[in-house]
C-alpha cells in the first residue's frame, strides 16, 4: 500500500517463460508495475541481482565488450547496455541479465570483494496520476559455451514477445 514516503502502489510478477533456447538452464522474468494517485511523483525503483565475481560482459546486436571490473570496490555505470553477461568463477555456467529496451535507463556494475551486484535503474521519468509504469527484466543462466550467442538469441526473444497483460 502506498505511504507518504513512498506513494506508489507496485506490483511484482514473476513468471517462467515456456518458450525456451537450447543452452539455456534457467529463465525467469520479472515484470515490476507502479502507479499513483499524486499528480506527479518519483516512482524510482531499482532490481539488484548478486553473483560470485567473474568476468562481465556488456553486449547489443552491435557486438559485445568486456567490462572491468577487477577493483574491489569498482563501480561501472552503463546508459546504452541492457544486456549484462557475467562467467562467474568456477563454475561451468554464465548469467545473463536483460532489460527490455523500452524499459532500460541505465546499468550500474558494483563489485565488493568476491560479489558482484547488477543494478538495473527502473522507473527513472515523473509518474502522473492515473499512469500505470511497467518494467520488465529477464535472468538466464545458460551454458558458458555460447554464452554471448545464447544472450543474444534471448535479448532479440525478450524484444519479440508482447508484454503479459497483468495490471
Amino acid at each position: 500500500l502506498p505511504t507518504p514516503a513512498r506513494p506508489h502502489r507496485v506490483q511484482i510478477y514473476w513468471q517462467q517463460p515456456v518458450e525456451t533456447l537450447p543452452g539455456v538452464r534457467g529463465l525467469i522474468d520479472l515484470q515490476v508495475l507502479t502507479q499513483t494517485d499524486l499528480l506527479d511523483s518519483d516512482p524510482r525503483r531499482e532490481t539488484i541481482s548478486e553473483l560470485p565475481v567473474g568476468e562481465v560482459w556488456r553486449f547489443s546486436e552491435r557486438g559485445e565488450s568486456q567490462v572491468d571490473v577487477t577493483d574491489a570496490h569498482g563501480q561501472v555505470r552503463d546508459a546504452d547496455t541492457c544486456c549484462v553477461l557475467v562467467r562467474p568463477n568456477g563454475v561451468d555456467w554464465s548469467y545473463v541479465e536483460l532489460v527490455h529496451p523500452l524499459d532500460f535507463h541505465a546499468t550500474e556494475l558494483r563489485r565488493s570483494g568476491e560479489r558482484l551486484q547488477i543494478r538495473q535503474a527502473l522507473f527513472v521519468n515523473f509518474l502522473e496520476k492515473g499512469v500505470i509504469l511497467r518494467s520488465r527484466v529477464r535472468g538466464a543462466i545458460v551454458d558458458r559455451s555460447g554464452d554471448l550467442e545464447t544472450g543474444r538469441a534471448l535479448y532479440r526473444q525478450l524484444c519479440e514477445t508482447a508484454p503479459p497483460l497483468a495490471t
